[in-house]
C-alpha cells in the first residue's frame, strides 16, 4: 500500500514537471506528462478505498460532521453512516473506471506514437 501511495506521488510530480518546464514543449513530451498524470491518478484512485476501510476513515469523517452540524446548530445536517459510505463508494467506482480507462488510452497513444517512430523514424510527427 505505501508502495502504490509513492508510486502515485512519484508520477505526479514527475507529470508536473514534464508539463509545467519550457523544455518539454515538443511533440511526445506533453503526452508523456499527461499519461503520467492519469497513472498517478490511478494509483491514488485505487488505493484510497484500501486506507479508507484499512483505518475506519468513515468512522472519523461521520465524527466531524457530526461535531460541524452540532457546532452551527443544526443548519448541516446530519449524515448516516450508510449513506456517506455509498457516497463515498460511488466515487470511488468512478474515480478508478476513469481513471483506468483514460490511462489504457493514453498509453495506448504512446505505443501507437513509439511505433510510428520506429516504422518511419525520419518523418516529422
Amino acid at each position: 500500500m505505501v508502495c502504490s501511495w509513492v508510486s502515485a506521488i512519484t508520477l505526479l510530480i514527475a507529470g508536473m514537471f514534464i508539463m509545467f518546464n519550457k523544455k518539454f514543449n515538443k511533440h511526445p513530451y506533453p503526452l508523456i506528462a499527461t499519461a503520467c498524470l492519469l497513472n498517478s491518478m490511478y494509483f491514488s484512485a485505487r488505493f484510497s478505498n484500501v486506507m479508507m476501510c484499512k483505518y475506519q476513515t468513515f468512522n472519523y469523517l461521520k465524527s466531524s460532521m457530526d461535531f460541524l452540524s452540532d457546532i452551527t446548530g443544526g443548519l448541516l445536517p446530519k449524515v448516516s453512516l450508510i449513506k456517506l459510505y455509498t457516497v463515498m463508494q460511488l466515487t470511488y467506482k468512478v474515480m478508478t473506471l476513469e481513471s483506468s480507462y483514460l490511462t489504457i488510452t493514453v498509453n495506448s497513444f504512446i505505443f501507437l506514437d513509439l511505433w510510428l517512430t520506429i516504422k518511419n523514424p525520419f518523418q516529422p510527427r
